[in-house]
């Protein structure tokens, strides 16, 4: 938990893995999302005299439980009534049948957000071909259909340009042969495991069609599986990746029992229009500015092409702002 972005608490385990509710067991938790649902439009909650949900309730995650026994990769909710420290499981609500009928067993990591335009809940699923579903609460789905784009963990949110709204899909695609097939691309122009996004719009729906040729998000490997936060008071897109990539993960193997890489400073996304092109920036919160102690060091100079720009410089920890 945190309150500016920068410094972060760590918490007990909300959802443990490997337990039984109600006769049913739940093996491992694969990724997820959660949202506030805060006229209780899913009927799991009290709530006050002005239809709101009661204090400390209303926290409702999905997320992946993969279970070889009931057709493979499958999403389940569970609930919060005291803020989140603790959940409790309601169980499957789309298997593993239901991923749109490509029985592809890559069924995985649900975004879910609320849609005021539609006054729905929409879910974005990916692990394979990324998929949209529409709810009215939480528990019962509809499938709108593929978006047309393959990936990890996607992530859609809403931006301003030019007085105009228009949506972002950021995913993550592996270096499977289906990822280039739907997005376009192959092996010898396009890097993947990485982070990528397009820009489009909802139909009258809730499905996102893409509008703009798919462009990286991020430059470096281990920037992987972007995922923005729900709710933010500011209204702004804020939101943290998993400081690793399935191209090097195998280099914690020697010490993955305790670590399994980590993850990366949180960054605001925003989205812009250059020369007629839709341009998607991201940049670390303006909270780690506070974190300097001192003004850092400039060092004015252009660096051509092939240069290392770094040559000579040693540190064990370093802070670089480059342009």
């Amino acid at each position: 938990t945190s309150t500016d972005l920068v410094h972060w608490e760590e918490q007990e385990v909300a959802i443990p893995a490997y337990q039984t509710v109600n006769g049913t067991y739940y093996a491992m938790m694969f990724s997820g999302s959660a949202v506030y649902d805060e006229y209780n439009t899913s009927g799991l909650f009290s709530e006050d005299a002005d239809g709101t949900v009661a204090e400390g309730q209303g926290i409702v995650a999905i997320l992946t439980q993969p279970d070889d026994a009931a057709g493979g990769q499958r999403q389940i909710l569970a609930y919060s009534t005291d803020g989140g420290d603790s959940f409790t499981i309601y169980g499957e609500i789309l298997a593993a049948s239901e991923d749109g009928g490509l029985r592809d067993r890559e069924f995985r990591d649900p975004k879910v957000f609320w849609e005021e335009s539609l006054g729905k809940w929409l879910m974005v699923v990916g692990g394979g071909s990324v998929r949209m579903y529409s709810s009215e609460n939480l528990l019962d789905w509809e499938y709108l259909g593929e978006t047309g784009y393959w990936g990890e963990c996607p992530d859609l949110s809403a931006f301003t340009v030019n007085g105009e709204q228009k949506y972002v899909l950021v995913l993550s695609p592996e270096d499977k042969e289906n990822s280039h097939l739907y997005n376009g691309t192959s092996r010898e122009d396009t890097y993947y495991p990485a982070e990528y996004y397009v820009v489009g719009e909802l139909d009258e729906t809730g499905l996102f069609i893409g509008e703009t040729q798919l462009a990286r998000l991020s430059g470096g490997i281990d920037s992987y599986a972007f995922q923005s936060f729900n709710n933010v008071p500011d209204g702004k897109v804020y939101g943290v990746s998993w400081s690793a990539s399935w191209k090097t993960v195998s280099e914690y193997e020697a010490y993955r029992e305790n670590y399994n890489g980590g993850m990366t400073v949180v960054t605001e996304l925003a989205l812009a229009e250059e020369n007629g092109e839709y341009v998607l920036t991201r940049y670390p919160v303006a909270g780690y500015e506070s974190l300097r102690s001192s003004a850092p060091q400039t060092a004015e100079r252009t660096v051509a092409a092939g240069e290392d720009a770094l040559e000579g410089m040693t540190a064990t920890v370093a802070d670089l702002e480059i342009t």
